[in-house]
């Protein structure tokens, strides 16, 4: 667990030198920390410093009130500024694909990239939930009732 700035605890799990470039994962929704355990040994052993968080709310990290994927760019930004890391990539899984993307709004990243990323939102010939599990649906919609309360039906 580590402190952040603002006083919370994110849970945070890491393998290697972290004065070697950085990759930083970033999982899906709803999921923690624990989707990546067994790759960060992996990319460590390549010779890079993995890093992966739980993000506010999710795992053993703790709320952040008002949280939106963007907000998850200071939560990483503080990691890295622990660990010291001076480069690195971001990789993210589904719903963490992205926060990776937000990622590059530090000077910092040198890359993103979104696996299984989540569908184009907004396309209409596109059922943007279609095949997505209970869960999803449920925090997706909550997040459309808050940006687009007109429109919150629509999606479902």
């Amino acid at each position: 667990m580590l402190k952040m700035r603002d006083g919370r605890l994110l849970e945070v799990h890491t393998a290697g030198d972290p004065t070697a470039p950085a990759i930083v994962f970033h999982h899906g929704t709803p999921s923690s920390v624990l989707t990546w355990k067994d790759w960060l040994p992996n990319v460590a052993a390549r010779g890079l410093f993995a890093i992966s968080s739980s993000r506010a709310g999710y795992g053993n990290s703790d709320r952040r009130a008002g949280r939106s994927f963007g907000d998850n760019v200071s939560d990483t930004a503080d990691v890295l500024d622990y660990f010291g890391v001076k480069d690195f990539v971001s990789i993210g899984w589904s719903g963490g694909g992205p926060h990776a993307l937000a990622d590059t709004q530090d000077s910092r990243n040198r890359g993103a990239i979104s696996l299984a990323g989540i569908a184009p939102f907004g396309d209409p010939a596109l059922d943007f939930l279609a095949g997505m599990g209970e869960e999803n649906e449920i925090e997706f919609g909550a997040a459309f009732s808050r940006v687009l309360p007109s429109r919150q039906d629509a999606w479902f």
